[in-house]
């Protein structure tokens, strides 16, 4: 049934048209919204007033970013107990209402089928100030009318796609949702921060895709493009004695995070910051991942 809808660019995937699926939509999501977090919606805006309220430029490290500096800069609403900002470049949400050249898709719902880095910020039960919350989300962006209007509906510990498998069976279990991702977003989602990183903000994100308190994990500090183009020189045996592995050509920076105590979502993590060569196991790209020749899938081990 999936495979009916209409071909999309390979960044999003059209959901359904706002008309006809909210009729059919309504029951389920009152169904299973106890089971799938908070579903946060906002209002329909101006492509400049929707990236002026929600948009976070990569220009600046995301942990620079400071919700109560953010939301008296922006003008974000003020009405609402928490407000949602997106960390990306530009294009990636300038092109989600786009068909092709000049021509918008109107009045639809558009699933973003890669997570966003997110920042969320709740208000402080005495209204003074902001408290802060960063994790990886999918998002449902709505496309107005007009084509030019944009909405954003964050699904914030599940991807919307749960909810419309509802529609054709039975809905999977949701630790399960996991599989919609490649095996080489999942590593990014990982291990690949461009900078230092707090293990108990970042380990948060990682956890909240498996619902478990993962013992130990690496980031590497440097881009995606960066670390696969380490899977481009000569092979190392791995860990396992599978022949796809890649040693970094040089050491960078890492941040190595420990589990200390807690439990899901309450994990609490040691932060040792390390600066080695790491050793990583790569594969052909799947449909979804970037276009190079070979993509990181597994980091085996840091040396």
């Amino acid at each position: 049934m999936l495979s009916s809808l209409p071909a999309v660019d390979s960044q999003v995937a059209l959901v359904t048209e706002m008309a006809s699926s909210l009729k059919v939509l309504g029951p389920i999501l009152a169904l299973l919204f106890p089971l799938c977090g908070l579903l946060i919606h906002s209002q329909n805006l101006s492509w400049r007033e929707f990236m002026k309220q929600h948009y976070l430029s990569t220009s600046w490290k995301f942990i620079d970013y400071k919700c109560d500096d953010l939301m008296r800069e922006r003008g974000a609403p003020k009405d609402r107990n928490y407000h949602t900002f997106i960390y990306t470049l530009w294009h990636k949400i300038e092109h989600i209402c786009l068909r092709k050249w000049r021509d918008r898709y109107r009045n639809v719902y558009i699933w973003a089928q890669h997570p966003f880095k997110i920042l969320q910020c709740y208000q402080e039960s005495n209204k003074k100030g902001y408290r802060e919350h960063s994790s990886y989300s999918y998002i449902e962006f709505h496309c107005g009318m007009n084509g030019e209007k944009m909405r954003l509906d964050l699904l914030g510990r599940f991807p919307l796609l749960l909810l419309l498998l509802a529609l054709w069976g039975p809905v999977r279990p949701l630790c399960a949702w996991r599989q919609f991702l490649t095996r080489a977003q999942w590593f990014e989602i990982q291990h690949v921060r461009s900078s230092p990183v707090s293990c108990n903000t970042e380990m948060n994100g990682v956890n909240n895709y498996t619902r478990n308190c993962k013992v130990h994990n690496t980031f590497l500090h440097d881009s995606f493009k960066n670390v696969s183009d380490t899977c481009l020189l000569s092979n190392v045996t791995c860990k396992n004695g599978m022949n796809n592995c890649h040693q970094s050509p040089q050491r960078v920076n890492m941040t190595d995070c420990t589990l200390t105590s807690g439990k899901y979502p309450n994990c609490k993590y040691k932060d040792t910051p390390l600066y080695k060569f790491f050793i990583i196991a790569c594969d052909p790209p799947q449909q979804g991942d970037p276009p190079y020749r070979w993509v990181p899938v597994h980091l085996d081990k840091v040396i």
